[in-house]
């Protein structure tokens, strides 16, 4: 008997990221000839919002809208979040903003911060300027994470523990290797000097050099100054960032572009909004992993820039 290495329906699940991905390409040809390229991210933002929809347990919500809290000494500004994942069978909805021309589905809710289950920043591409943008804007959701200290009495003032943030670049645009170091550099805010580490990682759907793959960002935490030497053939890593708090380098990490990371990716993300902690699945060599829908026995995991371009 001939052993199967993929899962049966795993065309069909391709054919999701390729539909994201041509929802994408041509919201962009249809931009060529505006003169502030701004709407094709937009899109972006909505359609990925669209395939959450059906993506995850009906038990979350995806909205793109405010997160509202009581706390009366909370001075920020009402912030648009791209996507917000809430608790859609206990969560109010406070308010719907819409414009003339949008339907109820479309417009911006207001959602409880205690309700909140996850924040995603979407971005058309990856590079330096994106990924400062999206380092910058997740950072902001510090002032809704409990201080220190602060009693249950004003438990529902704030972000609850499991509560997590991701980014998504619809693909890359850098110049090389060096340039792609550098965007992963951007990313270091959300690791460093943070007292309660929200964010989980980011997703690449494509690939410059590797159309056909996904990527995953994530972080390594180290007393070295270097981590070359600890890097598998397929990963890419930052220059170090120092986290004073815990005294340590925080090195962000390219874990390799392959067949598995999508599905990977939003598998290990319905596990952590379930208060999971899947990491103990997540290695670089995806001949250790126990499979998964989407997955592909044996799928090689190679680096963005394979000869090394850059360095």
């Amino acid at each position: 008997m001939t052993q199967q290495n993929e899962h049966t329906g795993i065309t069909a699940l391709d054919a999701e990221r390729k539909k994201l991905l041509q929802e994408y390409d041509t919201a962009v040809q249809q931009m060529t000839d505006d003169p502030v390229k701004t709407e094709h991210g937009v899109a972006c933002e909505a359609h990925f919002r669209t395939f959450l929809e059906n993506f995850l347990p009906k038990k979350y919500g995806v909205t793109k809208g405010y997160i509202i809290t009581p706390d009366l000494e909370y001075a920020g500004p009402l912030e648009e979040w791209d996507i917000i994942i809430y608790d859609a069978m206990e969560s109010p909805v406070l308010f719907v903003r819409q414009n003339r021309d949008e339907d109820e589905k479309a417009g911006k809710r207001g959602i409880p911060v205690e309700y909140v289950k996850a924040v995603i920043e979407v971005k058309a591409s990856f590079n330096k300027v994106n990924a400062e943008k999206a380092s910058t804007k997740l950072n902001k959701l510090g002032k809704f994470i409990k201080p220190h200290g602060t009693g249950d009495s004003r438990k529902r003032d704030y972000l609850q523990d499991t509560f997590c943030a991701f980014a998504v670049f619809y693909e890359t645009k850098v110049k090389d290797g060096k340039d792609y170091r550098d965007a992963l550099g951007k990313l270091a805010p959300l690791w460093v000097g943070q007292d309660f580490l929200f964010f989980s990682e980011a997703l690449i759907i494509r690939g410059q050099t590797c159309p056909e793959y996904s990527g995953r960002i994530s972080a390594m935490y180290s007393g070295a100054d270097s981590i070359e030497e600890r890097l598998v053939p397929c990963c890419e890593a930052s220059s170090p960032f120092e986290n004073k708090k815990m005294n340590m380098n925080v090195f962000v990490l390219s874990c390799g572009y392959g067949q598995n990371s999508f599905w990977s990716f939003l598998l290990s993300m319905i596990h952590k909004l379930n208060g999971e902690n899947p990491d103990y699945e997540y290695v670089p060599q995806p001949s250790t992993l126990t499979g998964g829908y989407g997955y592909r026995k044996g799928s090689e995991l190679t680096r963005l820039f394979p000869n090394g371009a850059g360095h």
